[in-house]
C-alpha cells in the first residue's frame, strides 16, 4: 500500500486544477494499492491556486510563497502533518510523490524564482515524511512496482477502483454461487441509505456510497477472521422528511419503504440465509423507524434474523481506541457538514466540490441549502481513516463474538426433532 500524490492518479488538484496521471500508478490504483492525498489541499489551499515555490532565507527559516508573494508556509506545514497522519492511520510506510513540487518534490525542486530552474532539495511534505520513517519511492522506480495485491487494501480508492454501487455485491455473482454461500452459513451485509441532496458542494450519492463502502471494508475484515459474508445490493430507496423539498432527493412513502425491506428480508430468508447485518447511513427519523419496524417483523415471522450493526451491544476484551472528537467543531454537524464532507473527500474526492465547500457558512438546520454543519472546516477532520479503522475492527469483533456466542447456545440447547 502506497500513499500517492493525488494528482498522479488523475485527481485534478494541482495548482492549475489539472493532473499528471501516470499509467502505471493508475494500475496500482485499480489494484487497490493506493491511498491518494494532496498535501496542499489537506493544508487548506484551494483548487486552482497560485503556484508556490520554496524560498531559502539567509536570515531565518525557509518560506513557501506563491507567485503573488503571499506566504503559504503554514498551509504547507499543516498539509505535511496531515499527510503523515494519513500514513500512520492507514499503516503505510511508502510514498510516491509528485516530482519538483514544493510539497511533494523529492531530490529536486524549483529554486524559488518561478523561472522553472531546478535545484537539489525536497518539498515540505516529502522531507517531513522521510524524517518520520516514510520511504519515498524515486520516480525511476515507479514502473517496476508490482501491481498485484499482496494483501488487503486499507480502503477502496473511491470511484477510480470501481465506480459501481453494486461492486463486490451479490450482483457480481451467479445464482448457484449465492445459493452455495447460503448453504454454507454465510452472513449477509446490507447497505441502506438514500439518494438525496447533500448541500450545493456534493452530489446525491453520499449516504449509499458510504454505506456500500463500509460493507466492502467490513467484508474484508470479516474474511481475515474466517467469516464468510456476502453484500446484498444496496437499498437506496429510503424516506426523507427534511431534504424532500430539494431536487434530486428520491423519497419514497414510509409504507413503501417498509414493504420493500420486508420483501428483501423475505427473499434472503427463502434462499436459506439466516443472519443479516445492516449498515444504515441515513439518519432521517421516519426512515430509521421503518427500518426498525421491518426488522422487528422479519425477526418475528422469518427464520432469518436481522441485526442493526449500530446497536449490536457486545462487550469486547480489547476494544479499539477511537480518535477523540475534534475540538471546536461546529455543532450540530450531521448532514453534509464537516464530517460527511471529509468522509466523501477522503474516499470519493471527485464527488466533492472542495472550493465551493470552503465558501459555505455554518448552518444549524438543513435549510435553505440542504446541509447542516460546517462544510468549510472539512479539511480539519484529519482522523477519518483512523476512525474507520477503529470502527471496522470493533464491528468485526462484535460480529465474530455474536456468531461465536450463538454457536455455543446452539450446542448447549440443540433443536430436538
Amino acid at each position: 500500500m502506497y500513499l500517492v500524490s493525488a494528482c498522479l492518479v488523475g485527481v485534478k488538484c494541482r495548482y492549475n486544477a489539472e493532473s499528471t496521471c501516470s499509467e502505471h500508478l493508475s494500475r496500482l490504483m485499480e489494484a487497490g494499492l493506493v491511498l491518494p492525498a494532496c498535501p496542499e489541499v489537506l493544508g487548506g489551499l484551494p483548487i486552482p491556486r497560485a503556484p508556490c515555490e520554496i524560498l531559502a532565507c539567509e536570515d531565518g527559516p525557509e518560506r513557501v510563497v506563491d507567485k503573488n508573494g503571499i506566504d503559504r508556509t503554514e498551509a504547507f506545514l499543516t498539509g505535511a502533518r496531515r499527510t503523515l497522519e494519513l500514513c500512520r492511520a492507514a499503516g503505510i510506510d511508502k510514498a510516491i510523490l509528485q516530482p519538483r513540487s514544493p510539497s511533494c518534490g523529492h531530490g529536486i525542486i524549483y529554486d524559488g524564482s518561478f523561472t522553472s530552474r531546478i535545484i537539489p532539495g525536497s518539498g515540505i511534505t516529502a522531507r517531513f515524511l522521510a524524517e518520520n520513517g516514510i520511504e519515498i519511492i524515486p520516480e525511476e522506480q515507479w514502473a517496476s512496482l508490482p501491481c498485484e495485491t499482496a494483501g488487503t487494501a486499507v480502503v477502496p480508492p473511491g470511484p477510480a477502483k470501481n465506480p459501481s454501487v453494486f461492486a463486490d455485491t451479490m450482483v457480481d455473482m451467479a445464482w448457484p454461487d449465492i445459493q452455495a454461500s447460503a448453504d454454507k452459513g454465510a452472513i449477509v451485509l446490507l447497505p441502506l441509505g438514500i439518494i438525496e441532496a447533500h448541500g450545493p458542494h456534493m452530489d446525491l450519492s453520499a449516504d449509499i456510497l458510504l454505506a456500500h463502502l463500509y460493507c466492502r471494508l467490513l467484508r474484508e475484515a470479516l474474511t481475515s477472521r474466517g467469516i464468510q459474508s456476502l453484500i446484498a445490493p444496496p437499498c437506496y430507496w429510503g424516506h426523507a422528511d427534511d431534504t424532500a423539498r430539494y431536487a434530486g432527493t428520491f423519497s419514497v412513502r414510509p409504507e413503501t419503504m417498509k414493504s420493500l425491506l420486508a420483501d428483501i428480508f423475505t427473499s434472503l430468508d427463502s434462499w436459506g440465509f439466516r443472519r443479516v447485518f445492516y449498515v444504515n447511513c441515513h439518519g432521517d427519523h421516519t426512515h430509521i423507524r421503518m427500518v426498525e419496524e421491518a426488522t422487528a417483523e422479519a425477526n418475528s415471522t422469518l427464520q432469518l434474523q436481522v441485526i442493526d450493526l449500530g446497536k449490536l451491544d457486545i462487550p469486547l476484551e480489547n476494544p479499539p481506541i477511537f480518535p477523540e472528537p475534534r475540538e471546536g467543531r461546529f455543532e450540530p454537524d450531521y448532514h453534509a457538514g464537516a464530517i460527511e464532507t471529509a468522509q466523501m473527500h477522503t474516499f470519493f474526492p471527485e464527488r466533492v466540490n472542495a472550493n465551493l465547500a470552503k465558501t459555505l457558512i455554518p448552518r444549524d438546520s438543513f435549510h435553505p441549502m440542504a446541509y447542516c454543519g460546517d462544510p468549510a472546516s472539512f479539511v480539519l477532520e484529519d482522523s477519518i481513516l483512523a476512525y474507520y479503522k477503529a470502527d471496522l475492527d470493533t464491528d468485526a469483533q462484535k460480529i465474530a463474538a455474536y456468531l461465536g456466542s450463538e454457536h455455543r447456545r446452539m450446542e448447549q440447547n440443540p433443536v430436538r426433532i
